[in-house]
């Protein structure tokens, strides 16, 4: 018997952070599921009664030591798939002077060169989420659908109506 809540979206905040001093990128290597072994950027599910905002600061503090004074909300990703893989993806951007940061228990912190992203080790559907943030300055979000083996079955980015199939 499937538990009531298979398959109910989880809310969670995702923040890609950018060194303004040296133009690197912030991604998580994680240690965890999901995504074990792949690079992310920093976040993390919502509490309780928790806004977006309040929990992008707060995920962003508890995995990296980073005091975000202004993140800028960039847009949304939905995820779907057949198990119990079903997110709501609040994606924010930071830019942030320091590139001191503390340990993190989810994973490997590490600053890379933004010409990197193509060659690390990412959930497909980040590929299209950084190409986003960093190309569009519009609002943007992205409807995802996977399928059992959370493999790309369809992307479509809502707004603009444009889809890219598996």
């Amino acid at each position: 018997m499937l538990k009531e809540t298979f398959g109910l979206k989880k809310n969670a905040v995702l923040c890609v952070i950018k060194n303004i001093n040296t133009g690197k990128i912030l991604i998580l290597r994680r240690t965890k599921e999901p995504h074990f072994g792949k690079c992310i950027p920093i976040g993390g599910k919502l509490k309780p009664c928790e806004t977006p905002n309040q929990a992008v600061v707060r995920e962003c503090e508890e995995e990296t030591g980073l005091k975000l004074k202004d993140c800028k909300m960039r847009g949304m990703m939905i995820e779907t798939s057949p198990i119990d893989f079903n997110w709501t993806n609040f994606i924010y951007y930071a830019e942030v002077k320091d590139e001191n940061l503390k340990e993190c228990k989810e994973g490997e912190l590490i600053w890379i060169e933004k010409e990197e992203l193509n060659e690390i080790n990412m959930p497909d559907s980040d590929k299209f989420l950084y190409k986003y943030v960093f190309e569009s300055d519009a609002f943007f979000v992205l409807d995802v659908e996977y399928d059992e083996n959370i493999k790309i079955q369809s992307l479509t980015e809502l707004i603009e109506g444009k889809t890219y199939e598996g």
